[in-house]
This record gives structure tokens, C-alpha cells and sequence, in this order.
């Protein structure tokens, strides 16, 4: 009979030296910020404008009046976990 090896496997989005219990909050952080991603369907507007775009022209787009501040904070997010690209620029408008 094969030996089994007993390996472990661990997520990409481990904080290691993290209690177990605040990378699971972690985890369920990023799940609702994709979650809202989707559902706001800003993956489809940003492809429309097939462009780089900032939070505070995102949030204005297609009639939209979302808190740009918000919306940055939730593509910082998004951007964590490679979703979205952030491309810093040296202007002061997110």
C-alpha cells in the first residue's frame, strides 16, 4: 500500500503569523467585495469604456450616483485579489 502524505493546503490569500479566525473574516471580507462587484455590474462598465477610469468617473457613469469614495475603497478590494489593475497616477482624483 502507497504511503499517504499529509499535506496541507493553503489558501493564496493566507496571512501567515494570522489567527485562524481573522483570515477567515478576511476571506469573507474580499467574498462580499467580489459579491458587490458583480452585482453592481462593474466589471461590464468599466468594458464599456474600454479605458483606465477613475472611482470618482465610475461612480458617475450611465446615470449612476454612487459614493466614489465607497466605490474606490471596494476597488482596492477587488484590485487585492487581481480582478482589477490600479494604475497609479500622480493627480489626486481617485
Amino acid at each position: 500500500m502507497a504511503e499517504s502524505k499529509n499535506t496541507i493546503v493553503h489558501s493564496p490569500l493566507e496571512l501567515k503569523g494570522l489567527a485562524k479566525y481573522l483570515s477567515l473574516t478576511c476571506h469573507r471580507a474580499l467574498e462580499r467585495g467580489v459579491w458587490t462587484f458583480c452585482e453592481l455590474g462593474i466589471a461590464d462598465i468599466m468594458a464599456d469604456y474600454q479605458a483606465p477610469i477613475t472611482a470618482k468617473q465610475l461612480s458617475q457613469l450611465n446615470g449612476n450616483t454612487w459614493n466614489a469614495e465607497f466605490l474606490y475603497r471596494l476597488l482596492r478590494v477587488i484590485a487585492d485579489v487581481d480582478i482589477v489593475k490600479e494604475i497609479i497616477n500622480n493627480d489626486n482624483d481617485n
